[in-house]
């Protein structure tokens, strides 16, 4: 076990150290796949098996196993879709950023389409295949993915939002969550 965690904490220093595009918080799993185009917020996990390709990922997110999110699309609309006989694969492979917001839940399994954005607060449930947008606080689910619920009610969406939570490390960060915790269970 201590092999292992001296493995990632070394594969998580490489990253940050050479490519300067990950937070030193964030917990990555063994073996994942993370593309130098990646952006991802502090506070992130992110599963075993994952792969993340040409994506942002905000802060305080629970990336599940085995997702895939914004991975290249090739183009269906030429002869060939073999990326072999593309001039500049990188360019038509990935041409649209997949957003994924802060506090964001994506269960095991799940695939993103590139070019998807999922609001903050949203859930993914496992093994659903996402090929449009999710709003903030959805809780999605299917292949295609589709709207289940809301997992909180209007008024507190909007009070968590105002409070921008995550944007503070997680000691300010609890604080703000208590008082929101308290303040949902006074109505």
């Amino acid at each position: 076990m201590f092999k292992v965690a001296l493995i990632v904490k070394r594969f998580r220093a490489f990253l940050y150290n050479y490519f300067g595009y990950m937070q030193p918080s964030i917990e990555i799993a063994y073996p994942v796949q993370i593309s130098p185009e990646a952006k991802i917020g502090s506070y992130t996990y992110i599963g075993q098996g994952s792969f993340v390709g040409y994506t942002n990922i905000g802060r305080y997110c629970s990336i599940g196993p085995n997702v895939s999110i914004g991975l290249g699309e090739h183009d269906m609309s030429r002869i060939s879709t073999s990326s072999i006989f593309y001039s500049h694969p990188k360019e038509v492979l990935l041409k649209r950023r997949t957003e994924i917001g802060n506090d964001v839940w994506i269960g095991a399994n799940a695939v993103i389409r590139q070019g998807v954005k999922i609001g903050t607060g949203a859930v993914v449930g496992a093994n659903s295949f996402v090929n449009t947008d999710v709003k903030d606080f959805e809780v999605v689910a299917g292949s295609p993915a589709k709207k289940i619920k809301d997992r909180l009610p209007k008024e507190l969406q909007l009070e968590i939002l105002a409070s921008s939570w995550w944007k503070n490390p997680p000691s300010v960060a609890g604080d703000i969550l208590r008082e929101l915790e308290q303040a949902r269970n006074r109505k």
